[in-house]
């Protein structure tokens, strides 16, 4: 992804290692617009190259500036969007069954807490069953290398985000949220690293194009490891097809606008839900809206597609998504844009449409802190709703 094309980049940077150990790594900072960032807290100014340590942090903004955001990105609804993010990695840490459900607490602290874009919704979760409450959304994962569908045990369910609707005070629903979890399993890394694209086979009326097999593995496969066939494109127990089961429950609502958000994996899984909700239900929103955090890149080339495939139809079909990306994070540049896999070079894109990326830089010292959702981008975001 070629970051300096971007109209929404607020630091152009490139990484410098000077010496063999990684806390030695520097961030230099080349452009006149690092001296007037407002997000940044510099240090060692020297001439015409600013020089920043890794120990710098976000700084709260006074307002998010107008003209620097992409049109149509709420700044209100971003935060509530991480906040669900972050929900969905505490619903697996607390975990006492798959499908947990959230508690009020829990789900009230998804509003706004303060500043201009604070809000006051009472948010319930929802489920696609009455009888028994079935809680989207849950994911099945191999205990080891090699088993498959037909390896009893070899599988086990995880939870892997919810859905939410919010209300205002006199207890009128606004809009719908899913939200779904990025890597935190050893299973999820490896299945993360497998990108040999895919086609998007959730919606035969056209071809979608393509995306990486990994990925699109994570967001179909079934329980006990049930994968997708001829038969049956969303076997039972997979994200896609509890997703479908709450889209066709009778006590979803269709009427309101509908958000789906993720980080990292989850990400990836927005891309891939909104995608199929926008092709396969438009009758289930009155409008669409994706917000991801850092995204890894989704669109693949194949053998037949281009690698624009995936992403522009994407960008017809969801026109309102929008990604936060942070510059110095490894993640949204993989996979890398161009791959080669013996006799193929692969390409690789992210989704979102250049103009709805808002890209900032924020370089925490480690992979993990860059890429961090809590340390790093929630903060971010937070900054951009003056909420300190």
């Amino acid at each position: 992804m070629a970051h300096a094309a971007n109209p929404h980049i607020y630091n152009e940077f490139y990484l410098a290692q000077r010496s063999q150990s990684i806390k030695s790594i520097r961030t230099k900072f080349l452009t006149r617009e690092i001296i007037s960032s407002p997000y940044l807290t510099t240090a060692n100014v020297s001439g015409k190259e600013k020089e920043i340590m890794t120990t710098f942090a976000l700084t709260p903004l006074v307002s998010a500036p107008s003209d620097s955001l992409p049109t149509g990105f709420n700044v209100g609804m971003a935060l509530i969007m991480a906040q669900c993010c972050a929900l969905t990695y505490t619903q697996l840490s607390q975990q006492a069954s798959p499908s947990t459900a959230l508690t009020a607490g829990e789900l009230s602290a998804l509003n706004v807490a303060a500043g201009p874009n604070a809000t006051n919704y009472t948010f319930a979760q929802l489920s696609y069953s009455s009888s028994p409450a079935i809680t989207p959304f849950t994911g099945s994962e191999s205990l080891g290398f090699g088993f498959t569908a037909s390896d009893p045990g070899a599988f086990v369910t995880v939870p892997f985000g919810f859905a939410a609707q919010a209300s205002n005070s006199s207890g009128t629903a606004l809009f719908n949220v899913i939200a779904l979890r990025g890597t935190k399993t050893y299973e999820e890394w490896v299945t993360d690293v497998d990108i040999v694209p895919t086609s998007f086979a959730l919606y035969n009326t056209i071809d979608p194009g393509d995306v990486p097999s990994g990925f699109y593995k994570v967001y179909t496969l079934g329980t006990d490891g049930v994968a997708p066939s001829s038969g049956t494109s969303r076997p039972q127990g997979s994200i896609a097809q509890q997703l479908a089961s709450l889209l066709q429950s009778t006590g979803w609502n269709g009427s309101i606008p509908l958000y789906i958000t993720g980080h990292s994996l989850g990400a990836a899984l927005a891309v891939l839900a909104a995608m199929d909700v926008a092709c396969n239900f438009p009758k289930a929103f009155s409008e669409l809206y994706m917000y991801n955090f850092a995204p890894p890149n989704i669109s693949a080339s194949g053998v037949f597609a281009p690698d624009t495939k995936f992403a522009d139809n994407f960008q017809a079909n969801v026109p309102n998504s929008f990604s936060v990306i942070n510059a110095a994070d490894i993640v949204p540049t993989l996979p890398p844009g161009s791959l080669t896999l013996g006799p193929l070079t692969v390409d690789f894109m992210q989704a979102c449409a250049s103009g709805n990326q808002v890209v900032y830089c924020a370089q925490l010292e480690s992979l993990g802190n860059n890429h961090s959702l809590t340390g790093n981008y929630l903060p971010f975001v937070s900054s951009l709703a003056n909420v300190s």
